[in-house]
């Protein structure tokens, strides 16, 4: 439970550190086009937004049926390393810039939106519908989540003023492979087998 809960807080952790910087990458490799810019978030927030309904849903669906385990270090930390780590290294001025940014944008807001569903799932498992346990859970997760949102940001302007724009990034793709390392070694399963359903379309 811990290592979800960290991981999730992790996950708010690194998008808080990099969400000053997403506009300015954008607009950059929009040819700072203030109109493409535009309607290019338009585009991309729309098309996230259904992403996330379905991919959501199916990952749900998977971690029913094939365990919890490799849905979870298969979304998450790892898209938002990728993501991260475009930020941190892509030319910003090449021709691939634009279709790239926004199909990892898209991969890592659609992984992290199935990683804490499938994360609050696997809690569950773990605390048997234990209401006491549940609610210490949500308590503490919120806390965890809370302080994230409060320091990132505020690291993210010393990263920024000391290295450089790509910093936040680079710091956050480092984040977030650690977070998928640590899952990998140390993550259990925590649906047994005959507890699984059968896939149904």
């Amino acid at each position: 439970v811990k290592l979800l809960q960290l991981s999730m807080a992790l996950q708010t952790f690194c998008g808080s550190l990099i969400s000053a910087d997403v506009p300015a990458l954008m607009l950059e490799v929009a040819t700072l086009d203030a109109g493409k810019y535009a309607k290019w978030c338009m585009v991309q927030s729309a098309a996230e937004q259904l992403l996330e309904v379905f991919v959501t849903t199916a990952a749900c669906a998977v971690a029913d049926v094939r365990g919890r385990r490799p849905v979870l270090l298969l979304t998450g930390p790892l898209y938002f390393c990728i993501w991260a780590a475009v930020g941190a290294l892509l030319p910003r001025r090449s021709r691939l810039a634009l279709p790239l940014v926004a199909a990892v944008k898209a991969l890592s807001s659609v992984g992290r939106s199935a990683f804490l569903a499938v994360s609050s799932t696997a809690i569950c498992d773990v605390l048997q519908g234990d209401a006491a346990a549940l609610a210490n859970h949500a308590a503490a997760s919120e806390a965890y989540i809370g302080l994230s949102v409060f320091v990132a940001p505020l690291l993210s302007v010393y990263l920024r003023r000391r290295w450089g724009p790509r910093s936040p990034f680079a710091v956050a793709a480092v984040i977030s492979g650690v977070s998928v390392a640590t899952l990998f070694s140390q993550l259990t399963e925590t649906l047994e087998a005959h507890g699984r359903p059968k896939m149904k379309l």
